[in-house]
């Protein structure tokens, strides 16, 4: 055991967005969105650029996404997103000691491989927003 219970540090679950490459990434392209788009600018500013991390950004644009389902409102599918996103988990891939990872790190191999492969994807910030794929993948993760 690592002492942390399966929780990040709080200084990883709140890092700055400056040391997080791919959310760099993701506020660039929110803000052209917003700049382009006037009518989407107010829902970038919410589910994207008013967010300290990728993860939160997350937890609020999935938690939208699934109000009502299960009789659950947003405010409880955010908790249980925001409780995820600061958990690590931990794999046994059968050939050693375990390996962990946190969610936060899969969602972004997840937007890499949507942004370099999905001929759809117009960038980082379309596919939290709009890719369904994606977000259900988030979701079920």
């Amino acid at each position: 055991a690592d002492g942390t219970n399966g929780k990040l540090p709080l200084q990883q679950r709140n890092a700055p967005a400056s040391d997080d490459a791919a959310f760099v990434g993701v506020l660039a392209d929110a803000k052209g969105i917003a700049a382009q788009e006037p009518a989407l600018a107010a829902a970038v500013r919410r589910d994207i650029l008013r967010h300290p991390t990728l993860e939160r950004s997350l937890a609020c644009i999935l938690s939208a996404r699934l109000n009502g389902c299960g009789g659950q409102c947003h405010n409880s599918w955010r908790a249980v997103f925001d409780e995820v996103y600061d958990t690590m988990l931990y794999e046994d891939s059968g050939r050693g000691p375990f390996t962990s990872v946190t969610p936060g790190e899969l969602a972004r191999l997840d937007l890499a491989a949507v942004c370099d492969r999905d001929p759809a994807c117009q960038g980082p910030a379309h596919a939290l927003l709009f890719l369904k794929g994606y977000q259900a993948l988030q979701s079920h993760r």
